[in-house]
């Protein structure tokens, strides 16, 4: 693995292990600068360096960056995710 890579995450749906793919570090995060782009689960762990599981706590309890579904899958607006971090300083 580079250092442009980073797992864990998954492109085409958050309910793959993350181990199982590696993202583009690079391309997340010219994706991030795209204010409504939308990201899954596993693409937000992978930005903020969590695991999916800690993002799944954290909406169960309404913390962390606001999800929104398209149809069934669950996205994350880059907006709402680079806010949250920012809200943590």
């Amino acid at each position: 693995m580079t250092d442009s890579t980073i797992a864990p995450t998954n492109i085409d749906t958050d309910e793959v292990p993350a181990e199982t793919t590696t993202i583009d570090r690079i391309a997340l995060l010219e994706r991030i600068e795209h204010p409504n782009e939308m990201l899954t689960m596993a693409e937000v762990a992978a930005y903020l360096q969590l695991p999916v599981l800690t993002l799944r706590k954290w909406r169960e309890k309404n913390k962390g960056p606001r999800a929104r579904h398209a149809g069934r899958h669950l996205r994350y607006r880059a907006r709402d995710v680079t806010e949250r971090v920012t809200s943590l300083d």
